[in-house]
Protein backbone atom coordinates (compact mmCIF):
# COMPACT_ATOMS: atom_id res chain seq x y z
CA UNK A 1 0.00 0.00 0.00
CA UNK A 2 2.80 2.39 0.94
CA UNK A 3 4.65 1.46 -2.25
CA UNK A 4 1.60 2.22 -4.39
CA UNK A 5 1.10 5.54 -2.62
CA UNK A 6 4.71 6.46 -3.23
CA UNK A 7 4.30 5.78 -6.94
CA UNK A 8 1.21 7.99 -7.07
CA UNK A 9 3.00 10.81 -5.28
CA UNK A 10 6.00 10.48 -7.56
CA UNK A 11 3.78 10.63 -10.66
CA UNK A 12 1.97 13.69 -9.32
CA UNK A 13 5.29 15.39 -8.63
CA UNK A 14 6.48 14.68 -12.19
CA UNK A 15 3.30 16.12 -13.67
CA UNK A 16 3.57 19.19 -11.45
CA UNK A 17 7.14 19.77 -12.59
CA UNK A 18 6.22 19.26 -16.22
CA UNK A 19 3.20 21.60 -16.20
CA UNK A 20 5.15 24.87 -16.39
CA UNK A 21 7.05 23.58 -19.40
CA UNK A 22 3.77 22.92 -21.22
CA UNK A 23 2.52 26.47 -20.64
CA UNK A 24 3.80 29.46 -22.58
CA UNK A 25 6.52 31.35 -20.78
CA UNK A 26 6.28 35.07 -20.11
CA UNK A 27 7.56 37.09 -23.05
CA UNK A 28 10.59 39.29 -22.50
CA UNK A 29 10.08 42.72 -24.09
CA UNK A 30 12.73 43.97 -26.50
CA UNK A 31 12.49 47.38 -28.18
CA UNK A 32 14.12 47.93 -31.58
CA UNK A 33 14.70 50.90 -33.86
CA UNK A 34 16.50 49.43 -36.88
CA UNK A 35 16.43 46.45 -39.22
CA UNK A 36 19.62 45.02 -37.75
CA UNK A 37 18.23 45.26 -34.22
CA UNK A 38 15.02 43.54 -35.32
CA UNK A 39 16.82 40.66 -36.99
CA UNK A 40 19.11 40.28 -33.95
CA UNK A 41 16.15 40.22 -31.55
CA UNK A 42 14.46 37.48 -33.57
CA UNK A 43 17.65 35.42 -33.74
CA UNK A 44 17.89 35.43 -29.93
CA UNK A 45 15.02 32.94 -29.91
CA UNK A 46 11.65 32.26 -28.34
CA UNK A 47 9.52 34.02 -25.73
CA UNK A 48 10.08 37.56 -26.96
CA UNK A 49 7.79 40.55 -27.37
CA UNK A 50 9.56 42.75 -29.89
CA UNK A 51 8.29 46.33 -30.07
CA UNK A 52 9.14 48.17 -33.29
CA UNK A 53 9.54 51.94 -33.08
CA UNK A 54 7.94 53.96 -35.91
CA UNK A 55 9.87 53.81 -39.18
CA UNK A 56 10.89 51.54 -42.05
CA UNK A 57 12.73 48.29 -41.37
CA UNK A 58 14.23 47.47 -44.77
CA UNK A 59 15.84 44.12 -45.55
CA UNK A 60 17.64 42.93 -48.67
CA UNK A 61 16.18 39.44 -48.23
CA UNK A 62 13.28 37.82 -46.41
CA UNK A 63 12.98 38.31 -42.66
CA UNK A 64 12.92 34.75 -41.31
CA UNK A 65 11.31 33.31 -38.20
CA UNK A 66 12.36 29.67 -37.93
CA UNK A 67 11.92 27.18 -35.11
CA UNK A 68 10.68 29.82 -32.66
CA UNK A 69 7.85 29.69 -30.16
CA UNK A 70 5.86 32.38 -28.40
CA UNK A 71 6.99 35.54 -30.17
CA UNK A 72 5.13 38.81 -30.80
CA UNK A 73 6.15 41.53 -33.25
CA UNK A 74 4.15 44.69 -32.57
CA UNK A 75 4.45 48.05 -34.24
CA UNK A 76 4.44 51.19 -32.16
CA UNK A 77 3.02 53.85 -34.42
CA UNK A 78 3.73 53.52 -38.16
CA UNK A 79 6.20 50.62 -38.41
CA UNK A 80 6.85 48.92 -41.77
CA UNK A 81 8.79 45.74 -42.54
CA UNK A 82 9.97 45.95 -46.15
CA UNK A 83 12.06 43.71 -48.41
CA UNK A 84 13.84 44.87 -51.57
CA UNK A 85 14.36 41.45 -53.18
CA UNK A 86 11.59 40.62 -55.66
CA UNK A 87 12.48 36.93 -55.29
CA UNK A 88 11.85 36.69 -51.55
CA UNK A 89 8.74 36.91 -49.38
CA UNK A 90 8.71 39.72 -46.85
CA UNK A 91 8.29 37.39 -43.86
CA UNK A 92 9.12 33.68 -43.98
CA UNK A 93 8.02 31.38 -41.16
CA UNK A 94 8.88 27.71 -40.70
CA UNK A 95 8.41 25.25 -37.81
CA UNK A 96 7.07 28.02 -35.55
CA UNK A 97 4.37 28.11 -32.92
CA UNK A 98 2.34 30.94 -31.38
CA UNK A 99 3.55 33.89 -33.43
CA UNK A 100 1.69 37.21 -33.37
CA UNK A 101 2.07 40.15 -35.77
CA UNK A 102 0.29 43.32 -34.71
CA UNK A 103 0.01 46.90 -36.00
CA UNK A 104 2.51 46.35 -38.83
CA UNK A 105 2.77 47.17 -42.53
CA UNK A 106 4.51 44.51 -44.64
CA UNK A 107 5.42 44.68 -48.31
CA UNK A 108 8.10 44.91 -50.96
CA UNK A 109 10.09 48.07 -51.51
CA UNK A 110 11.56 47.97 -54.99
CA UNK A 111 14.86 49.67 -55.75
CA UNK A 112 14.50 53.08 -57.32
CA UNK A 113 13.69 52.85 -61.02
CA UNK A 114 12.23 49.33 -60.92
CA UNK A 115 8.64 48.95 -62.03
CA UNK A 116 6.13 47.17 -59.77
CA UNK A 117 4.25 45.81 -62.81
CA UNK A 118 4.47 42.13 -62.03
CA UNK A 119 8.07 42.56 -60.85
CA UNK A 120 7.77 40.42 -57.71
CA UNK A 121 7.77 36.65 -57.87
CA UNK A 122 7.09 35.94 -54.19
CA UNK A 123 4.40 36.89 -51.69
CA UNK A 124 4.23 38.88 -48.48
CA UNK A 125 3.89 36.24 -45.72
CA UNK A 126 5.02 32.68 -46.42
CA UNK A 127 4.26 29.93 -43.90
CA UNK A 128 6.67 27.47 -45.38
CA UNK A 129 6.08 24.41 -43.21
CA UNK A 130 4.53 23.44 -39.87
CA UNK A 131 3.53 26.86 -38.63
CA UNK A 132 1.01 26.63 -35.80
CA UNK A 133 -1.07 29.45 -34.33
CA UNK A 134 -0.06 32.50 -36.34
CA UNK A 135 -2.13 35.59 -35.52
CA UNK A 136 -2.04 38.65 -37.77
CA UNK A 137 -3.91 41.55 -36.21
CA UNK A 138 -4.39 45.12 -37.51
CA UNK A 139 -1.77 44.63 -40.22
CA UNK A 140 -1.49 45.94 -43.79
CA UNK A 141 -0.02 43.53 -46.37
CA UNK A 142 0.60 45.04 -49.80
CA UNK A 143 2.09 44.17 -53.22
CA UNK A 144 3.91 44.07 -55.60
CA UNK A 145 4.11 40.62 -54.01
CA UNK A 146 2.21 37.96 -55.93
CA UNK A 147 -0.10 37.26 -52.94
CA UNK A 148 -0.62 38.25 -49.34
CA UNK A 149 -0.36 34.78 -47.77
CA UNK A 150 1.05 31.47 -48.89
CA UNK A 151 0.71 28.65 -46.36
CA UNK A 152 1.68 24.99 -46.54
CA UNK A 153 0.95 22.45 -43.80
CA UNK A 154 0.19 25.25 -41.34
CA UNK A 155 -2.75 25.45 -38.94
CA UNK A 156 -4.32 27.95 -36.58
CA UNK A 157 -3.69 30.91 -38.90
CA UNK A 158 -5.92 33.84 -37.89
CA UNK A 159 -6.11 37.24 -39.60
CA UNK A 160 -8.11 39.91 -37.77
CA UNK A 161 -8.91 43.45 -38.98
CA UNK A 162 -6.12 43.24 -41.54
CA UNK A 163 -5.71 44.13 -45.21
CA UNK A 164 -4.26 42.31 -48.21
CA UNK A 165 -4.04 44.73 -51.12
CA UNK A 166 -2.38 45.47 -54.46
CA UNK A 167 -0.83 42.03 -54.99
CA UNK A 168 -0.02 41.17 -58.59
CA UNK A 169 -1.70 37.76 -58.79
CA UNK A 170 -4.09 36.80 -56.02
CA UNK A 171 -5.04 37.13 -52.37
CA UNK A 172 -3.78 33.85 -50.93
CA UNK A 173 -2.85 30.21 -51.37
CA UNK A 174 -3.48 27.46 -48.79
CA UNK A 175 -2.10 23.95 -49.31
CA UNK A 176 -1.16 20.79 -47.43
CA UNK A 177 -4.00 20.63 -44.90
CA UNK A 178 -3.58 24.23 -43.80
CA UNK A 179 -6.33 25.92 -41.79
CA UNK A 180 -6.92 29.69 -41.81
CA UNK A 181 -9.58 32.08 -40.50
CA UNK A 182 -10.04 35.65 -41.72
CA UNK A 183 -12.19 37.95 -39.60
CA UNK A 184 -13.20 41.50 -40.57
CA UNK A 185 -10.47 41.72 -43.20
CA UNK A 186 -10.26 43.77 -46.40
CA UNK A 187 -9.01 42.42 -49.75
CA UNK A 188 -8.66 45.18 -52.34
CA UNK A 189 -6.96 45.97 -55.64
CA UNK A 190 -5.37 42.55 -56.00
CA UNK A 191 -4.39 41.07 -59.37
CA UNK A 192 -3.47 44.54 -60.62
CA UNK A 193 -1.58 42.94 -63.53
CA UNK A 194 -4.41 42.51 -66.04
CA UNK A 195 -2.74 39.58 -67.79
CA UNK A 196 -3.12 37.55 -64.57
CA UNK A 197 -6.87 38.09 -64.18
CA UNK A 198 -8.00 34.90 -65.92
CA UNK A 199 -4.93 32.86 -64.97
CA UNK A 200 -5.12 33.17 -61.18
CA UNK A 201 -8.19 32.90 -58.94
CA UNK A 202 -8.51 35.31 -56.03
CA UNK A 203 -8.20 32.36 -53.63
CA UNK A 204 -6.40 29.05 -54.19
CA UNK A 205 -7.25 26.37 -51.61
CA UNK A 206 -5.94 22.81 -51.99
CA UNK A 207 -6.60 20.12 -49.39
CA UNK A 208 -7.09 22.88 -46.80
CA UNK A 209 -9.72 24.85 -44.90
CA UNK A 210 -10.46 28.55 -45.30
CA UNK A 211 -13.12 30.36 -43.26
CA UNK A 212 -13.97 34.04 -43.75
CA UNK A 213 -16.39 36.21 -41.79
CA UNK A 214 -17.25 39.89 -42.17
CA UNK A 215 -14.66 40.39 -44.91
CA UNK A 216 -14.75 42.87 -47.79
CA UNK A 217 -13.62 42.10 -51.37
CA UNK A 218 -13.22 45.26 -53.44
CA UNK A 219 -11.78 45.93 -56.93
CA UNK A 220 -9.91 42.63 -57.26
CA UNK A 221 -9.46 41.88 -60.97
CA UNK A 222 -9.42 38.06 -60.82
CA UNK A 223 -12.16 36.64 -63.05
CA UNK A 224 -12.46 33.54 -60.82
CA UNK A 225 -13.23 33.87 -57.11
CA UNK A 226 -11.76 30.60 -55.84
CA UNK A 227 -10.14 27.44 -57.12
CA UNK A 228 -10.65 24.57 -54.73
CA UNK A 229 -9.29 21.03 -54.68
CA UNK A 230 -10.46 18.81 -51.82
CA UNK A 231 -11.00 21.99 -49.82
CA UNK A 232 -13.47 23.52 -47.42
CA UNK A 233 -14.12 27.21 -48.09
CA UNK A 234 -16.83 29.29 -46.44
CA UNK A 235 -17.71 32.96 -46.18
CA UNK A 236 -20.16 34.57 -43.77
CA UNK A 237 -21.42 38.17 -44.00
CA UNK A 238 -18.84 39.10 -46.64
CA UNK A 239 -19.25 42.01 -49.08
CA UNK A 240 -18.19 41.99 -52.75
CA UNK A 241 -17.83 45.20 -54.79
CA UNK A 242 -16.32 45.85 -58.22
CA UNK A 243 -14.43 42.57 -58.57
CA UNK A 244 -13.55 40.71 -61.75
CA UNK A 245 -15.74 37.71 -60.94
CA UNK A 246 -19.50 37.76 -61.18
CA UNK A 247 -21.38 39.70 -58.52
CA UNK A 248 -22.30 37.23 -55.79
CA UNK A 249 -25.78 35.88 -55.44
CA UNK A 250 -27.50 32.99 -53.78
CA UNK A 251 -25.26 30.09 -54.76
CA UNK A 252 -27.50 27.60 -53.03
CA UNK A 253 -24.52 25.90 -51.42
CA UNK A 254 -24.87 27.57 -48.03
CA UNK A 255 -21.27 28.74 -48.07
CA UNK A 256 -21.94 32.43 -48.61
CA UNK A 257 -19.50 32.40 -51.52
CA UNK A 258 -20.03 34.20 -54.84
CA UNK A 259 -22.08 32.12 -57.23
CA UNK A 260 -20.53 33.39 -60.43
CA UNK A 261 -17.24 33.37 -62.29
CA UNK A 262 -15.92 31.33 -65.20
CA UNK A 263 -15.96 28.11 -63.18
CA UNK A 264 -19.62 28.48 -62.20
CA UNK A 265 -22.44 27.03 -64.32
CA UNK A 266 -24.03 29.51 -66.68
CA UNK A 267 -21.36 32.19 -66.71
CA UNK A 268 -17.85 32.61 -68.08
CA UNK A 269 -15.25 35.37 -67.87
CA UNK A 270 -17.44 36.96 -65.21
CA UNK A 271 -20.21 38.03 -67.63
CA UNK A 272 -23.82 36.91 -67.53
CA UNK A 273 -24.10 36.91 -71.35
CA UNK A 274 -21.04 34.72 -71.93
CA UNK A 275 -22.29 31.17 -71.29
CA UNK A 276 -19.89 28.52 -70.11
CA UNK A 277 -18.87 26.41 -73.09
CA UNK A 278 -19.67 29.08 -75.68
CA UNK A 279 -17.14 29.07 -78.53
CA UNK A 280 -16.16 32.65 -77.66
CA UNK A 281 -15.99 32.23 -73.84
CA UNK A 282 -12.24 31.59 -73.69
CA UNK A 283 -11.60 34.47 -76.08
CA UNK A 284 -13.60 36.87 -73.93
CA UNK A 285 -11.70 35.78 -70.80
CA UNK A 286 -8.43 36.32 -72.68
CA UNK A 287 -9.52 39.73 -73.97
CA UNK A 288 -10.42 40.87 -70.49
CA UNK A 289 -7.21 39.64 -68.87
CA UNK A 290 -4.98 40.95 -71.68
CA UNK A 291 -6.50 44.42 -71.59
CA UNK A 292 -8.01 44.14 -75.08
CA UNK A 293 -11.49 45.01 -73.84
CA UNK A 294 -13.66 44.82 -70.76
CA UNK A 295 -17.39 44.41 -70.58
CA UNK A 296 -20.01 47.05 -71.30
CA UNK A 297 -20.77 46.83 -67.59
CA UNK A 298 -19.57 44.77 -64.64
CA UNK A 299 -21.96 41.94 -65.52
CA UNK A 300 -22.53 42.32 -69.27
CA UNK A 301 -20.01 41.87 -72.06
CA UNK A 302 -22.41 42.78 -74.86
CA UNK A 303 -21.54 39.59 -76.71
CA UNK A 304 -24.15 39.96 -79.45
CA UNK A 305 -23.96 43.74 -79.76
CA UNK A 306 -22.60 45.45 -82.85
CA UNK A 307 -19.09 46.91 -82.77
CA UNK A 308 -17.81 50.06 -84.43
CA UNK A 309 -14.91 50.17 -86.85
CA UNK A 310 -13.02 52.29 -84.33
CA UNK A 311 -13.41 49.66 -81.62
CA UNK A 312 -12.55 46.78 -83.94
CA UNK A 313 -9.24 48.37 -84.94
CA UNK A 314 -8.58 49.33 -81.30
CA UNK A 315 -9.10 45.73 -80.12
CA UNK A 316 -6.65 44.51 -82.75
CA UNK A 317 -4.13 47.23 -81.84
CA UNK A 318 -4.32 46.35 -78.15
CA UNK A 319 -3.88 42.65 -78.94
CA UNK A 320 -0.68 43.59 -80.80
CA UNK A 321 0.70 45.25 -77.68
CA UNK A 322 -0.45 48.89 -78.04
CA UNK A 323 2.25 49.77 -80.65
CA UNK A 324 2.85 53.48 -81.15
CA UNK A 325 2.39 54.80 -84.70
CA UNK A 326 5.66 55.91 -86.24
CA UNK A 327 4.16 59.08 -87.66
CA UNK A 328 1.60 61.50 -86.33
CA UNK A 329 0.24 62.23 -89.83
CA UNK A 330 -3.53 61.87 -89.93
CA UNK A 331 -5.45 62.23 -93.20
CA UNK A 332 -8.84 61.39 -91.74
CA UNK A 333 -11.09 64.34 -90.97
CA UNK A 334 -13.30 62.14 -88.76
CA UNK A 335 -10.48 60.90 -86.49
CA UNK A 336 -9.58 63.67 -84.05
CA UNK A 337 -6.34 63.76 -82.10
CA UNK A 338 -6.28 62.36 -78.58
CA UNK A 339 -9.20 59.93 -78.83
CA UNK A 340 -8.89 56.41 -77.41
CA UNK A 341 -8.79 54.96 -80.93
CA UNK A 342 -6.59 57.61 -82.64
CA UNK A 343 -3.25 55.80 -82.25
CA UNK A 344 -4.90 52.51 -83.20
CA UNK A 345 -6.24 53.94 -86.47
CA UNK A 346 -2.93 55.65 -87.37
CA UNK A 347 -1.03 52.45 -86.63
CA UNK A 348 -3.46 50.36 -88.68
CA UNK A 349 -3.04 52.69 -91.68
CA UNK A 350 0.76 52.52 -91.39
CA UNK A 351 0.60 48.73 -91.33
CA UNK A 352 -1.67 48.55 -94.36
CA UNK A 353 -4.46 47.02 -92.28
CA UNK A 354 -6.98 49.64 -93.36
CA UNK A 355 -7.01 52.62 -95.67
CA UNK A 356 -10.30 54.04 -94.49
CA UNK A 357 -13.59 54.30 -96.31
CA UNK A 358 -12.48 57.32 -98.36
CA UNK A 359 -9.32 59.39 -98.80
CA UNK A 360 -10.21 61.61 -95.87
CA UNK A 361 -12.60 59.37 -93.91
CA UNK A 362 -12.24 56.31 -91.68
CA UNK A 363 -15.90 56.14 -90.55
CA UNK A 364 -15.05 55.27 -86.93
CA UNK A 365 -18.69 55.17 -85.79
CA UNK A 366 -19.83 52.85 -88.59
CA UNK A 367 -20.54 49.25 -87.59
CA UNK A 368 -17.85 46.83 -88.66
CA UNK A 369 -18.92 43.99 -90.94
CA UNK A 370 -17.64 40.43 -91.07
CA UNK A 371 -15.86 41.16 -94.34
CA UNK A 372 -14.16 44.24 -92.92
CA UNK A 373 -13.06 42.52 -89.70
CA UNK A 374 -11.61 39.53 -91.51
CA UNK A 375 -9.84 41.86 -93.94
CA UNK A 376 -8.24 43.72 -91.02
CA UNK A 377 -6.96 40.40 -89.70
CA UNK A 378 -5.63 38.94 -92.93
CA UNK A 379 -3.78 42.16 -93.65
CA UNK A 380 -2.43 42.35 -90.10
CA UNK A 381 -1.09 38.82 -90.51
CA UNK A 382 0.54 39.59 -93.85
CA UNK A 383 -1.77 37.28 -95.78
CA UNK A 384 -2.32 37.63 -99.53
CA UNK A 385 -3.66 41.02 -100.58
CA UNK A 386 -7.27 41.09 -101.70
CA UNK A 387 -7.18 44.17 -103.91
CA UNK A 388 -7.45 42.10 -107.11
CA UNK A 389 -10.37 40.02 -105.88
CA UNK A 390 -13.99 40.40 -104.84
CA UNK A 391 -13.49 42.33 -101.58
CA UNK A 392 -16.83 41.25 -100.16
CA UNK A 393 -16.34 37.51 -100.82
CA UNK A 394 -12.63 36.84 -100.38
CA UNK A 395 -12.26 37.68 -96.68
CA UNK A 396 -14.91 35.08 -95.77
CA UNK A 397 -13.19 32.45 -97.91
CA UNK A 398 -9.97 33.31 -96.15
CA UNK A 399 -11.74 33.12 -92.78
CA UNK A 400 -12.83 29.57 -93.57
CA UNK A 401 -9.32 28.64 -94.69
CA UNK A 402 -7.79 30.18 -91.53
CA UNK A 403 -10.14 28.24 -89.26
CA UNK A 404 -11.95 31.28 -87.90
CA UNK A 405 -15.51 30.60 -89.02
CA UNK A 406 -15.98 26.91 -88.22
CA UNK A 407 -16.90 27.51 -84.57
CA UNK A 408 -19.77 29.79 -85.61
CA UNK A 409 -21.51 26.78 -87.19
CA UNK A 410 -22.80 29.07 -89.92
CA UNK A 411 -21.39 31.24 -92.68
CA UNK A 412 -22.19 34.91 -92.08
CA UNK A 413 -22.90 37.30 -94.90
CA UNK A 414 -20.02 39.56 -95.91
CA UNK A 415 -21.99 42.73 -95.23
CA UNK A 416 -23.47 41.41 -91.99
CA UNK A 417 -22.56 43.39 -88.88
CA UNK A 418 -19.96 41.52 -86.80
CA UNK A 419 -20.74 41.06 -83.10
CA UNK A 420 -18.41 41.99 -80.23
CA UNK A 421 -18.07 38.32 -79.35
CA UNK A 422 -17.03 37.35 -82.86
CA UNK A 423 -14.54 40.21 -83.22
CA UNK A 424 -12.81 39.12 -80.02
CA UNK A 425 -13.02 35.45 -81.04
CA UNK A 426 -11.50 36.09 -84.49
CA UNK A 427 -8.55 38.02 -83.03
CA UNK A 428 -7.93 35.41 -80.33
CA UNK A 429 -8.31 32.39 -82.60
CA UNK A 430 -6.14 33.80 -85.39
CA UNK A 431 -3.21 34.55 -83.12
CA UNK A 432 -3.65 31.25 -81.25
CA UNK A 433 -3.41 29.46 -84.60
CA UNK A 434 -0.45 31.59 -85.63
CA UNK A 435 1.41 30.87 -82.38
CA UNK A 436 0.78 27.15 -82.74
CA UNK A 437 2.08 27.16 -86.31
CA UNK A 438 5.22 29.06 -85.29
CA UNK A 439 5.86 26.62 -82.45
CA UNK A 440 5.77 23.69 -84.87
CA UNK A 441 8.07 25.31 -87.42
Amino acid sequence: MKKALSLVLALALCLALAAPALALQTQTEVRVKSASELRSAISEGSNKRIVLAPGEYVFAFALSIWEIQNMTLVGEGDASILVTSVYDPVLELSSCETITLENLTLGHKLPEGETPHGGCVSGVICCDYHVKDLTVRNCDLFGCGVEGLNAYASVGIVFENSTIRDCSQQILTLEGQSVADFRECVFSGNCYVKENAAQYPALTVRNSTLRMSGCSFTDNRNTVFSREEEAEVSATDCVYTGNGWKTPGDSGNGSGLPSGGPDAPGASAGFSDVPEGAYFAEAVAWARSAGVTDGKSELVFGAQDALTRADAVTFLWRAMGFPAPKKAENRFADVAAGLYYTDAVLWAVEQGITDGTADDAFSPAAQVTYAQMLTFLLRAGGEAAVSDMDWEADPLNWGQYAGLLQALERTPEAAEVCSRADVVYFIWRYYENLSAAQAQS
